[in-house]
């Protein structure tokens, strides 16, 4: 039986990979590799989730790519399954309040922020306090509360940000042929849609891209599609 996915299951999952893991400097061929298709994956998750939505804008393909750079920026000890769980959550109106009636980037930005403080707390409330040697004293026991202020300690530690302004980086060559293959895939299947002649009907829409998804992976699809591009 499968196992629903939760906060907790993602943090105590110490395989699966993180967005720093497969983005630092030092990133390998197969590491892009990697990120590629789950930032694929996320992008077409995300088309997917905001129809869920009442939007108070236009998500074009761009800033949907956008949504998800922000998210592995912003996030980098997040893992995809956080984003997909997130992207759950967000259309079941856990993060959303009473004044919220419509849907933007800055909302969607601060709902991530919100999923963000689950994590932590359940990254703490996993998180075991190894006292230093040097510190440790025969036969001394810790209060919860010295165990508590050194578990906040070392959460301001590992997730203190720089305040200085910095310079935006320039996006890597592979994450821009990334993001133009999934910018072409999104063409190609409303081209697609175009070609049938697929009217307005919305199930039959559906159903139309569907369709077109089942018989072009768009895993397969976007990596075809940038080994045509390197070839060119």
């Amino acid at each position: 039986m499968t196992k629903t996915l939760s906060v907790e299951l993602i943090v105590r999952d110490k395989e699966s990979i993180t967005f720093r893991s497969v983005t630092h400097k030092n990133v390998t061929e197969i590491e892009k590799k990697v990120f590629a298709v789950y930032r694929v994956a996320m992008a077409d998750a995300f088309m997917k989730a905001i129809r869920y939505l009442k939007t108070a804008i236009t998500w074009e393909k761009d800033m949907v790519v956008e949504f998800v750079d922000v998210i592995v920026s912003e996030f980098p000890n997040w893992k995809p399954e956080d984003f997909f769980l997130f992207l759950d959550m967000a259309k079941t109106g856990k993060f959303s309040d009473k004044y919220e009636h419509s849907v933007d980037f800055p909302t969607l930005i601060g709902w991530a922020h919100k999923y963000d403080e689950l994590k932590l707390r359940a990254i703490e409330s996993e998180r075991v306090v190894d006292v230093p040697e040097a510190l440790k004293q025969p036969g001394r026991s810790y209060t919860q509360e010295e165990i508590d202020r050194a578990t906040q300690d070392m959460y301001q530690m590992l997730n203190r940000k720089d305040t200085a302004k910095k310079l935006p980086k320039p996006e890597p060559e592979f994450m821009q042929l990334q993001r133009m293959a999934f910018n072409a895939y999104q063409r190609a299947k409303n081209e697609y849609l175009m070609a049938e002649g697929v009217p307005e009907n919305e199930y039959l829409r559906e159903s139309a891209r569907e369709q077109f998804e089942r018989e072009n992976p768009i895993e397969q699809w976007c990596e075809d599609w940038i080994k045509n591009q390197n070839n060119d």
